[in-house]
């Protein structure tokens, strides 16, 4: 689904719900991210709380200070913010309850074999609460 396609169906009264991007770690120390971003929603006409920057743990790790700051600038331009692949990296409480984050994707690792494995089966319920405890989705 793109951008365009998530606007005309707005305009057309579908809701079709947020729009997931991954950002790799180098577009998202790009320094004109959100000048990009807006440049493009402002050409669509796509409000931004319709977009969700999913970004990886390993991304997030790096220059915390700078991405809390980075973090915070898109929350206040509205877009939503998702920490993908959670729990094979970094996965430290003390920076994810200073991450201004919505959405918690927990890795498929634990997904795949928690039907199988008591632990990864544990693994997902702790991180579901967790993130319920955090009001995160």
């Amino acid at each position: 689904m793109s951008i365009r396609q998530t606007k005309q169906w707005l305009d057309m009264g579908i809701l079709p719900g947020e729009i997931a991007v991954n950002l790799s770690a180098h577009q998202f120390r790009q320094e004109d991210l959100l000048e990009s971003i807006d440049k493009l929603l402002t050409e669509t006409g796509l409000p931004p709380d319709y977009i969700e920057l999913e970004i990886t743990e390993g991304a997030v790790m790096q220059n915390v200070e700078r991405v809390i700051e980075v973090m915070h600038d898109f929350k206040n331009y509205g877009l939503h913010l998702a920490i993908d692949d959670f729990g094979t990296g970094y996965s430290s409480l003390n920076y994810l309850k200073r991450f201004p984050v919505d959405t918690l994707k927990i890795d498929i690792s634990f997904i795949q074999d928690m039907t199988y494995s008591k632990r990864d089966h544990s693994m997902v319920a702790s991180i579901i609460n967790l993130a319920q405890n955090f009001d995160l989705r």
